[in-house]
């Protein structure tokens, strides 16, 4: 079982693709030494699509270091599906959205 930074435990990667690239985009970045944490966020609206899915627009703040050369705030808006898959709610699709 793998652990995201997050803390959300993944039994299997391969169930979203999203969630398989994201895992592999940031471990690239980690093994640079840069670092991207969430700092916050806030949920603008939440839809239930069925079949245990839903669509949730979401405001977050990351944070994006690599140590000795930058700090860069970054904030953006991206509409999230996630689907329930046993007792982990994951990723299936994002788009981000222009502000």
């Amino acid at each position: 079982m793998a652990v995201l930074d997050t803390g959300v435990n993944i039994a299997d990667l391969t169930l979203t693709p999203y969630l398989g690239s994201q895992t592999k985009y940031l471990s690239g970045l980690n093994k640079q030494g840069i670092s991207v944490n969430l700092m916050s966020y806030d949920v603008l609206s939440f839809q239930e699509l069925g079949n245990d899915s839903y669509r949730l627009n979401v405001n977050e703040t990351f944070v994006v270091n690599e140590p000795g050369k930058y700090s860069k705030t970054v904030k953006q808006n991206v509409t999230y599906d996630i689907t329930n898959f046993g007792s982990d709610f994951l990723i299936t699709n994002y788009q981000f959205n222009k502000k």
